[in-house]
């Protein structure tokens, strides 16, 4: 096992978690792009495994009370799972991507642009003060909605 292997498996549950027990294969890739848009901006060290365990700091929720279990036999999971090398490899500038692959700016899920979007957060749910004060109040740029789930730069 290398380190790849073990910050593919730990985005890719992470962001099956974090889209939570009726999320979607959508907004699970979507939270995948969102975290591969922090480690490119070097937050905290930039290394995936930081960005992935940092990730409480800045989240728009509380976590939740009682915990979600991952289904392994969930279709929709194990669909992510499947994709989630597409989403941790993609290149990062046009320049470098082979012919027939979609760089980040180009990034759409759903009819989604998600390439530059940071932040999510769920409509309905309450937001935490450091949200609030931190995105919604500097001016974030609202990029892509699906369904309840709002993504932000």
């Amino acid at each position: 096992m290398t380190l790849n292997d073990v910050q593919r498996a730990a985005l890719a549950l992470f962001a099956a978690r974090a889209a939570g027990p009726r999320g979607s294969l959508e907004q699970m890739k979507a939270i995948a792009l969102c975290i591969r848009k922090r480690v490119w901006d070097g937050w905290y060290d930039g290394s995936w495994l930081s960005v992935i365990e940092h990730a409480d700091e800045v989240a728009a929720h509380l976590p939740p009370v009682t915990p979600y279990y991952l289904d392994p036999n969930s279709r929709i999971f194990q669909r992510f799972i499947v994709d989630i090398d597409e989403l941790f490899h993609m290149y990062r500038s046009p320049q470098k991507a082979p012919i027939g692959t979609q760089t980040a700016q180009q990034v759409s899920i759903d009819g989604n642009s998600i390439g530059d979007c940071c932040y999510w957060m769920y409509l309905g749910q309450p937001i935490r003060p450091w949200f609030q004060q931190h995105v919604l109040n500097n001016q974030a740029k609202h990029r892509a909605q699906m369904g309840l789930m709002m993504f932000l730069e």
